[in-house]
């Protein structure tokens, strides 16, 4: 009887011993700071790496550092939009618009210091002054049929504001039965409308059209082609008739020179230790169709990324900062998942934001691991072209 009762206290003691313990420990928070590397063993070698899903918080300083770049900022608004700069250590607005235009339609014409801005049915234009009220200038091309692509530019002969248009044939056939073909589209013939078939989606047309010395639109160029799906030729037939002035760039424009298409992507300035190696291993895919990325943005750091080919390179998340060729690295977390990015250096200064778009625009300066400025998920941050300094 005596061994039992012994048997059993020994029993408790160890479970009480346990349960203390249990007690005592506690999760120890991460550092929040720049991380090392962790070892081989530490994740299993089909497990990736994905950014988690965080609420999106903006933060915009109140002074800017003097050594930064000069910025372009555009911010929706109940109102509309705001086009802001920055100059003398802040923010300054520079025009206030009904809403903020579509990325192919506002248009830094250096020579002569203005924007142009193609918005509800007319052409406006703003001097690069600070807070100036934009003028109409010319009611845009007479496309009322259909929403279809468009682009502006202004042209290198003839230093003519020019245009394109996708028309849908919906819209076509819309315009043939008005009787009003002839009028908005007088290169058209009513039989080739309605006996043409898209060879990749709706059937289309592409034009090109330019001021003439009147001021009145002249058609140039019609171009059959077809819209509506991802292999469609879209605006590519009449891509042969557009001949842009070097010294005007479309805020589209500056969005492309941030991609992958437009700069180097890959990890050849990359010199990671066989550590770092299998990191990058276990933490990014690679197959026939993706591979690492890595930005500089100072000497000793930049960014590291997936890309992935589509019909062009395009960056893609998991997105880490990380310095000393990748030993040291932070995951940077995304508020909207798997998305695509963009990068834009000058100076000591980078502009992250997503592709294409330039939406979740972030400004990062080399040597730290988190952006000091956050905007608006809907805005667009950029950095003023050279010749369009405030």
């Amino acid at each position: 009887m005596g061994k039992r009762i012994t048997i059993v206290v020994l029993l408790l003691a160890i479970i009480s011993g346990a349960l203390f313990t249990l007690r005592q420990s506690k999760p120890v928070a991460a550092d929040p700071a720049i991380v090392a590397t962790p070892s081989p063993t530490a994740t299993p070698p089909d497990e990736v790496q994905t950014p988690t899903s965080t609420p999106y918080m903006t933060e915009i300083p109140s002074q800017v550092d003097p050594k930064m770049p000069q910025l372009l900022v555009l911010e929706p608004t109940d109102s509309g939009c705001i086009l802001k700069v920055t100059k003398n250590g802040g923010f300054q607005n520079w025009v206030k618009l009904k809403s903020c235009p579509s990325k192919e339609n506002l248009i830094f014409d250096s020579s002569r210091n203005r924007v142009l801005i193609l918005q509800d049915g007319k052409y406006w234009t703003a001097e690069k002054k600070l807070g100036v009220e934009p003028k109409v200038l010319i009611d845009a091309f007479p496309a009322p049929y259909g929403d279809g692509d468009s682009k502006t530019w202004i042209d290198e002969k003839t230093k003519r504001l020019s245009t394109s248009w996708l028309i849908p044939y919906g819209a076509l056939q819309e315009a043939s039965d008005e009787g009003l073909l002839k009028k908005n589209f007088p290169l058209l013939q009513d039989t080739w409308i309605r006996t043409h078939e898209g060879l990749n989606g709706e059937p289309s047309v592409a034009l090109v059209a330019q001021l003439d010395e009147a001021g009145r639109w002249q058609i140039l160029v019609e171009q059959k082609s077809d819209c509506c799906s991802d292999a469609a030729s879209g605006l590519k037939p009449v891509r042969d008739f557009i001949h842009e002035d070097k010294g005007v760039l479309s805020l589209q424009d500056l969005l492309l020179k941030m991609t992958c298409y437009e700069r180097p992507c890959d990890s050849s300035k990359l010199k990671p230790s066989q550590e770092v190696v299998e990191w990058i291993s276990k933490t990014f895919k690679h197959d026939s169709s993706s591979s690492t990325g890595y930005i500089p943005m100072g000497p000793n750091d930049g960014f590291i990324f997936q890309t992935f080919l589509g019909d062009i390179d395009s960056a893609i998340e998991p997105v880490y900062y990380c310095k000393n060729d990748c030993l040291e690295h932070v995951l940077i977390e995304s508020p909207t998942g798997l998305k695509q990015e963009a990068f834009a250096q000058k100076a000591e200064f980078m502009i992250v934001s997503q592709e294409y778009d330039g939406e979740y625009p972030k400004v990062w300066q080399t040597g730290s691991s988190k952006p000091f400025m956050i905007f608006g998920a809907d805005s667009v941050a950029l950095w003023l072209p050279d010749d369009f300094q405030f």
